[in-house]
């Protein structure tokens, strides 16, 4: 009796074995397919080119707090959630800032979001945004500049559609 259960325990150890390698080798565990949703500004290619290397790696023992980091690191990018799809599909899903103004610095001028994170350098590529200059947001600490941005912020909802007619915006130090 003690060899059967002895039989059946190594049976069962070497069935588990086989069924960890044959899942860990499946091509089908591989990612394949990438799929991106929720840029705007963001082309999809540079979206991919941030976690292409993904593409081929298995879909169980990647992890997805890393790539989800690595796309984070775009200035472009607010959030983004990265999921598993099985059998070889990963979800990219990108939430983008939104520029509330036009900052500059030294003869420069940049994108500004609402939290006072500078989002791209401002040229051709954004003449389409029609955004107020808002003046008191750089060459300042970065907690005073989320201050200001979020006070701009604040004034230009206030403002509802009037918004939309402001052409420049100062945040005094104090935050006026």
């Amino acid at each position: 009796r003690a060899i059967r259960i002895l039989a059946l325990l190594a049976a069962v150890g070497y069935g588990g074995h086989r069924a960890v390698q044959l899942v860990d080798g499946a091509a089908f565990l591989h990612v394949n397919r990438i799929a991106v949703r929720g840029n705007h500004r963001l082309s999809t290619g540079e979206v991919m080119a941030l976690v292409s290397d993904l593409e081929g790696r298995h879909i169980l023992r990647t992890d997805l707090g890393l790539w989800r980091a690595r796309l984070l690191q775009s200035s472009w990018v607010r959030d983004a959630t990265v999921r598993r799809i099985l059998p070889s599909t990963v979800e990219v899903v990108v939430t983008e800032r939104r520029p509330l103004g036009i900052g500059g610095v030294g003869g420069l001028l940049y994108l500004v979001d609402s939290e006072g994170a500078i989002i791209d350098e401002y040229g051709p590529a954004y003449g389409d945004l029609d955004l107020p200059i808002v003046r008191g947001l750089m060459g300042v600490e970065e907690e005073s500049r989320r201050y200001r941005a979020r006070r701009a912020g604040a004034l230009l909802a206030d403002l509802g559609e009037l918004g939309s007619e402001v052409s420049e915006v100062y945040v005094d130090p104090s935050g006026d």
